[in-house]
């Protein structure tokens, strides 16, 4: 299951989770109106992943696979549940200013240096890491 499958999955979680008193309305409600809007900070995510993700989800995507600004990518999230970004992408203070409604921050990099998790857990937003497996076991078979 590739990254991308796994965020869409993350995200229909936390979705669903993020008003625990609320639930059962804040499902009916999307399912009555609009579905909660993500930001994906690149084009070349994989297809499959993506296509997963508008099945329930409003998507906004940058329209260059080098990354955004901090500029674009603040008035990007504004109204956004979540975003899917990349080590490139700093998300600080500045950046999280406008995006009151972010819930959901999934990010594709080993580390959170671009990530400033202080602000994010005063804003009680999620922060998810999709990581590839370590390849320890293709490194094991290549002794033999």
């Amino acid at each position: 299951m590739d990254r991308t499958k796994i965020c869409a999955f993350v995200f229909l979680l936390i979705s669903s989770l993020t008003d625990k008193e609320t639930c059962s309305a804040t499902v009916a409600t999307r399912m009555a109106s609009s579905k909660p809007s993500v930001f994906l900070t690149r084009n070349d995510y994989p297809e499959e992943g993506v296509n997963l993700l508008k099945e329930h989800f409003e998507l906004d995507t940058w329209n260059s696979s080098v990354g955004i600004n901090k500029e674009e990518l603040t008035s990007a999230l504004k109204g956004k549940f979540g975003v899917f970004c990349s080590l490139n992408d700093k998300i600080d203070a500045d950046v999280l200013k406008n995006a009151s409604d972010l819930k959901v921050i999934a990010t594709m990099s080993v580390g959170f240096d671009h990530l400033d998790l202080k602000e994010i857990k005063n804003r009680n937003i999620y922060v998810i890491r999709l990581i590839r497996e370590p390849a320890g076991s293709e490194h094991f078979q290549g002794y033999f």
